[in-house]
């Protein structure tokens, strides 16, 4: 299992750096991240083509799909890069792991967040990188395993 938490730090690592720079995650790394991380778990035996890997694939992926959606609706308010950060999380580490981090890095954003309202060096309507509070929130759960 280790080696699914190790290749999830990674790319958390590297779309950060993407997130904060050019303000994009990569769809072609995170969609090989991804695949990666469903053929690491076939290879730990940890998905079997049973019906509980067709259940594990459909929860593991539904917190992504979810906050796609709602990227979509809100005319990417939320983008579509944080949904495919959310994606590839809930591949490694399953949708609960997932609804978890996304939560934990929301809850790490909120005090930045206020800190910049308050101090006028931006307005509600600023965009922050979301990727460096999931990784942060990844971490502090890393620790915790």
């Amino acid at each position: 299992m280790w080696k699914l938490y190790v290749w999830l730090l990674g790319y958390l690592s590297v779309e950060t750096g993407s997130d904060i720079r050019k303000k994009e995650i990569s769809v072609i790394s995170s969609f090989i991240c991804g695949s990666a991380a469903l053929l690491l778990r076939i290879a730990m035996g940890l998905l079997r083509p049973q019906a509980d890997a067709v259940q594990f694939l459909l929860t593991a992926i539904l917190p992504g799909c979810v906050l796609l959606l709602i990227g979509k609706i809100t005319r990417q308010e939320i983008g579509y890069g944080d949904g495919i950060l959310l994606l590839v999380c809930g591949l490694c580490l399953g949708g609960k792991n997932a609804i978890l981090l996304f939560m934990s890095g929301l809850f790490l954003m909120f005090p930045v967040s206020l800190i910049l309202l308050l101090s006028g060096k931006s307005d509600r309507r600023a965009e922050l990188p979301f990727a460096p509070f999931l990784l942060a929130a990844y971490l502090c759960w890393l620790m915790q395993k």
